[in-house]
């Protein structure tokens, strides 16, 4: 619910919590990523959502204390892992049974050093061998810490004949 969507911080060892922000869809996160000068996350908006929560990557800038949308990424975003350069990816995750009306993939969305969010990767929706003890959204499972710089692992989930095969991306940005 909007009230429940908020972001908070502790600057006390967790004495105490603050709130950043929130009040609505658009501070629902589960996958942030900052730099020197702010903070990136993508909503989290899912099936328990109204219709009209489509997900946003969104940016905070600490700098001028404005937030705004980055790109629009339709599904929800679970997760983030940055590149040694200052580059980042995350990841959206697709949810059976959303009001949303969003494309039935999981993707990758790439931001380069100068702070662009491209759509790099997008996988259908498939979940024809569903394995025991697996949910039955489709996402993309990414790597904890910091990854090289144009490398990422990671593995598709529920996404047809690509699930559960460990892949790499050796791009450029």
């Amino acid at each position: 619910m909007d009230h429940e969507s908020n972001i908070y911080y502790t600057d006390d060892e967790f004495s105490s919590i603050k709130k950043f922000g929130g009040g609505d869809q658009s501070w629902r996160a589960i996958a942030m990523v900052f730099d020197e000068h702010g903070m990136e996350w993508g909503m989290d908006a899912g099936k328990d959502a109204p219709a009209d929560a489509v997900n946003y990557i969104y940016r905070y800038d600490f700098r001028t204390g404005i937030r705004s949308s980055r790109v629009l990424v339709g599904n929800p975003v679970y997760s983030a892992c940055e590149f040694a350069d200052g580059a980042a990816v995350m990841q959206t995750t697709f949810e059976p049974g959303r009001p949303q009306n969003t494309p039935e993939t999981a993707a990758l969305w790439i931001r380069d050093k100068q702070g662009a969010w491209t759509n790099i990767l997008e996988l259908p929706y498939d979940v024809t061998k569903p394995r025991q003890g697996v949910g039955a959204y489709g996402y993309i499972c990414l790597p904890q810490g910091i990854s090289p710089v144009n490398r990422l692992l990671f593995t598709p989930v529920n996404c047809g004949t690509n699930s559960h095969v460990l892949y790499e991306w050796a791009g450029d940005r």
